[in-house]
């Protein structure tokens, strides 16, 4: 299966989403990050929306979330009410920021 045919407009995921019921989730996909991903039920709408000094394009970012079993929809967009993960993946990507840079250059201080 090409998972890109997951990748709808935004309405059109809404409808199906209601139709389906399946629950609706926010998340960055930039990149993605196992703490994260344990997080997602095991199906839904993912709703990927643009950031500011994301690490990958938008098209990017909706194909890997795309490629993700939880993924019944994808669509690019923000829907106040739904279940947020962006905040996790904050977190999970500045511990991730903070190893590599550990790794690299030796201890960073807590901030």
């Amino acid at each position: 299966m090409d998972t890109r045919a997951k990748i709808l407009p935004l309405a059109e995921a809404l409808v199906r989403a209601a139709s389906d019921s399946l629950p609706i989730v926010q998340l960055d996909a930039d990149p993605l990050l196992i703490d994260v991903l344990d997080q997602l039920p095991p199906a839904c709408l993912l709703l990927v929306a643009p950031r500011d000094n994301s690490y990958l394009p938008i098209q990017a970012r909706l194909e890997l979330a795309a490629s993700l079993k939880a993924a019944r929809y994808v669509a690019l967009g923000h829907l106040p009410g739904a279940r947020d993960l962006r905040p996790a993946e904050d977190a999970a990507r500045l511990a991730l920021e903070r190893l590599v840079l550990n790794k690299s250059t030796g201890p960073l201080p807590v901030a």
